[in-house]
């Protein structure tokens, strides 16, 4: 801290680089705390183990035999979605809308175990949209689906993004499987970097991408209503976690999840390389 306060004047000008290097880095900080905002992280691990976890939406629980509550291991806190009810499909939502603020391009990543094969459903990954004019779940331009296959109700689960299925222009990607050997029993890493407004204006929707174990497939968001018409108004800002139906057995973990918008990683990458530059520079 000391190095901050030097004098400024001729002998000091050292001292007068830290200053305005600390100035502008703590101005990228602001900044990107502001941008941030617009997005989440969330690793569980300040949330109280056996209660449902902080800032999360859920619907379905009755506490018993469907539950969405924080689990542990060791050290390590996650979210934990169980379910035997049978009769009830659980769903938990986290949205991250800052008036102002429009989240065209950016990632998702997070970390997912399915404990067992899921009976009778398929756990679905989406991420809402908003838009004028258009509820806050009408839109969902980007689904991840794992299931069991018609002749594959043991493990592995089948691994596919929905992409651009039924709407012009094809998606030659849509449906197309990432795995049909998606891991049962073990952490996985899954991420998916979307932008907003496709680079060709013929199709001008939005694409994404989906990347898991070394595997990367490409898709176009799914076309709703006009959501390809006027793609600059397209904002993701929600994430959702449910199964298509009521499962006769569900155990999944989700942990270290990281929904983070373009502009506010390149915040913060500004911030890192302004300190970083002070680091090799200012000495």
């Amino acid at each position: 801290m000391n190095s901050y306060i030097r004098p400024i004047g001729a002998a000091g000008c050292c001292g007068w680089f830290n200053l305005k290097t600390l100035a502008v880095a703590f101005g990228a900080f602001v900044v990107s705390g502001f941008v941030c905002s617009a997005a989440f992280t969330d690793n569980f691990q300040f949330d109280t183990v056996g209660a449902p976890p902080s800032g999360w939406t859920l619907s379905g629980t009755n506490g018993t035999t469907a539950t969405e509550n924080v689990a542990a291991e060791g050290a390590n806190n996650f979210l934990a979605l169980r379910n035997t009810s049978g009769s009830t499909a659980i769903g938990a939502s986290r949205s991250d809308v800052v008036t102002g603020t429009s989240e065209t391009s950016g990632f998702l990543q997070f970390d997912i175990r399915f404990n067992q094969g899921i009976a009778g459903a398929d756990l679905q990954m989406i991420l809402f949209a908003s838009k004028a004019g258009y509820c806050s779940s009408c839109l969902q331009p980007i689904q991840l689906d794992f299931f069991h296959g018609a002749y594959n109700t043991n493990n592995p689960l089948l691994f596919t993004s929905r992409g651009n299925n039924g709407y012009p222009p094809a998606d030659p990607n849509a449906g197309a499987a990432i795995t049909n050997n998606f891991p049962i029993g073990s952490w996985q890493t899954i991420r998916v970097d979307f932008y907003s407004n496709g680079p060709d204006p013929s199709q001008p929707r939005g694409t994404y991408t989906v990347s898991w174990n070394g595997i990367t497939n490409s898709y176009y968001y799914l076309n709703q209503g006009d959501l390809f018409s006027n793609p600059n108004s397209i904002a993701l800002d929600k994430l959702y976690i449910a199964t298509d139906t009521a499962p006769t057995s569900e155990s999944v973990d989700i942990d270290n999840i990281q929904f983070i918008p373009e502009p506010s990683a390149a915040m913060l990458l500004m911030a890192g390389g302004l300190l970083l530059w002070r680091r090799r520079g200012g000495r």
